[in-house]
């Protein structure tokens, strides 16, 4: 498990929080500084090997750590030996998520954010102890490139920020709505075409938006280009 800096507190919900230029600058800013997040994934992939979905969670972890959080990884913590070493390494690490007001990341499979039945016990621990849990999908062709990965590790930032200061849910919350707003500087269109209704078609597991809306997700070209301008190195 992670060694936690016990002086250290989140920093508190801006939902007009804007990632920076590039991803050195968003990293910089420490946006997860204070939080500790447990990534919860499926272990091998289909055939028993380690695969895409065991490399990812090794990504979103780097990716994670670089914007200032604190992370354990069972798919690859040196605490975890056997189903009982797991176990018991999972819910102390919850209890952190809990003591430092982080998350359970979520890396579901697919568009149709297919997840295993492990990923639905320890989702069913999460719900337990009450912590936020954040989804985010591998997407099905298994290219998960970084600037879009980095992006849905900052957006589930915010998602727990905004879910600590407003009332956890129960349910899976997803990243799409905390993508963010345009980043300074960028000259492209800020006009966003999206909304929670279409939202909700394009993500099904997507339920009920906060009690206060965070900023509507930018129409489709603008996310592309926001996303190569802010989390491109």
């Amino acid at each position: 498990m992670n060694k936690l800096n016990l002086n250290l507190q989140p920093k508190e919900y801006n939902p007009n929080l804007q990632p920076k230029g590039s991803w050195a600058e968003t990293c910089a800013d420490k946006p997860g500084a204070g939080m500790h997040v447990v990534i919860s994934t499926k272990y091998l992939d289909e055939g028993g090997g380690k695969g895409v979905c065991f490399d990812v969670s090794v990504r979103a972890k780097t990716a994670l750590q670089a914007l200032g959080c604190t992370v354990y990884n069972p798919n690859t913590s040196d605490n975890t030996s056997g189903d009982d070493g797991w176990l018991l390494s999972f819910n102390l690490n919850l209890n952190s998520v809990a003591d430092k007001k982080g998350f359970v990341y979520q890396l579901q499979q697919g568009e149709a954010r297919m997840k295993s039945q492990m990923q639905q016990a320890e989702e069913m621990n999460a719900q337990w102890k009450g912590v936020p849990k954040i989804g985010a999908y591998i997407p099905d062709d298994g290219e998960y490139g970084d600037q879009f990965l980095r992006r849905d590790a900052w957006a589930a930032i915010q998602c727990a920020r905004c879910q600590w200061a407003q009332g956890v849910s129960l349910e899976i919350a997803v990243v799409e709505p905390y993508w963010g707003l345009v980043p300074r500087g960028w000259k492209g269109t800020q006009g966003p075409t999206s909304n929670w209704q279409n939202l909700t078609r394009r993500c099904p597991n997507f339920l009920s938006p906060p009690r206060a809306h965070p900023p509507t997700p930018p129409s489709p070209g603008t996310q592309l280009a926001m996303t190569h301008t802010a989390f491109d190195d």
